[in-house]
C-alpha cells in the first residue's frame, strides 16, 4: 500500500526553516488550538536517540502505522532541521510504531514505518515526566505509567 501524506506529515518540516536551527526538537503532539509542548534534546540525549533508533532504521518493514486521532495525544514528533547525522529529518512515534520521513531521491519525501523495538516512545515519555508533562499527556490519551528504563 503506497504511503500518502497524512495531515500530521504535512505538519512535519518539509524544508529547513529560514532560521537555521541546529538542535533536535521533540514536540508532544496533543493540543489543538494551542501550542504543543516542545523541548530541544541535549547532545547526550541526541546520542542516546541515535543509539536507540539504531543504524538499521532505514530498513523498511511491513509495520502499519496507526493514524493518530484528530484530537488528543497524537504521539511524539522529533524534528531534525539541522540534519544531524544518524537521524532522519523527522519522525513520529505513536503507539509502538515509528513513522519516518526522509529526503528521498530527487528531493522527494520518503515516508515509511518501523516498529518501536527499542521503546523510544517510553524514553520520550520519561523525558516528558521530567518536565512534568506526563500527567497531561496521559489525560490527553497518551501512554500510561512508564517504567524506568
Amino acid at each position: 500500500m503506497p504511503l500518502g501524506l497524512t495531515s500530521w506529515e504535512r505538519k512535519m518540516p518539509e524544508k529547513k526553516p529560514e532560521i537555521k536551527r541546529k538542535g533536535v526538537e521533540v514536540i508532544v503532539d496533543m493540543f489543538s488550538g494551542q501550542p504543543n509542548p516542545t523541548w530541544t534534546l541535549t547532545e547526550r540525549q541526541v546520542t542516546a536517540l541515535v543509539k536507540l533508533l539504531g543504524k538499521d532504521y532505514r530498513k523498511k518493514s511491513a509495520v502499519k502505522f496507526r493514524k493518530p486521532p484528530g484530537l488528543g495525544y497524537r504521539g511524539f514528533i522529533i524534528s531534525n532541521p539541522g540534519g544531524r547525522k544518524g537521524l532522519p529529518r523527522a519522525l513520529r512515534v505513536y503507539k509502538g510504531v515509528i513513522n519516518i520521513r526522509e529526503q528521498g531521491a530527487k528531493k522527494r519525501s520518503e515516508v515509511y514505518s518501523i516498529g518501536d523495538m527499542n521503546r523510544i516512545e517510553a524514553w520520550l515519555m520519561e523525558q516528558a515526566a521530567q518536565k512534568d508533562l506526563d500527567k497531561e499527556i496521559r489525560r490527553m490519551g497518551g501512554p500510561g505509567r512508564i517504567r524506568r528504563l
